[in-house]
């Protein structure tokens, strides 16, 4: 008698790998999500410097400049009105003291006080630096060694 199809056995050993495979795939992809939603910040961090450097340069009445706080970032407009907020990805904090907390750039474009940002990710800790002379920052990245 001929039987077609897969014996039980068969049929557990063959679940048991495929379900090994996907317990291994979810830490991957949740690590490139991550990875993602820093970029993505950092970009966005980018795209408002850039505004507030463009509308510094304007004649208007109202000064735009950035205020860091703890968990999130400030455009602010004239006397402290917030135009925008953006949250910092999860697990990121900021190391700041109060006078670095604040970015003004002068009409001409360039960065009122140069300064050093510090922010710790889970992973790393990034030194976002506004260097005199330059409107722009960049990003210096060290890995984050952790106490047990």
């Amino acid at each position: 008698m001929k039987k077609n199809g897969f014996t039980l056995i068969e049929m557990l050993v063959t679940l048991s790998i495929l379900s090994i495979l996907f317990l291994l795939t979810v830490p991957v992809q949740s690590e490139l999500l991550g990875k993602q939603q820093e970029e993505q910040f950092i970009e966005t961090l980018k795209q408002d410097v850039l505004f507030i450097q463009n509308q510094s340069s304007k004649h208007t009445r109202d000064e735009m400049y950035i205020r860091f706080y703890d968990n999130h970032y400030s455009i602010l407009s004239g006397v402290n009105k917030p135009f925008a907020e953006r949250d910092y990805p999860a697990d990121w904090t900021l190391v700041a003291s109060n006078q670095t907390r604040l970015l003004r750039f002068v009409q001409s474009g360039t960065v009122l006080q140069p300064r050093t940002l510090v922010m710790y990710t889970p992973s790393e800790k990034l030194f976002i630096v506004f260097p005199l002379g330059k409107g722009r920052f960049y990003i210096e990245k060290e890995k984050r060694v952790l106490d047990d």
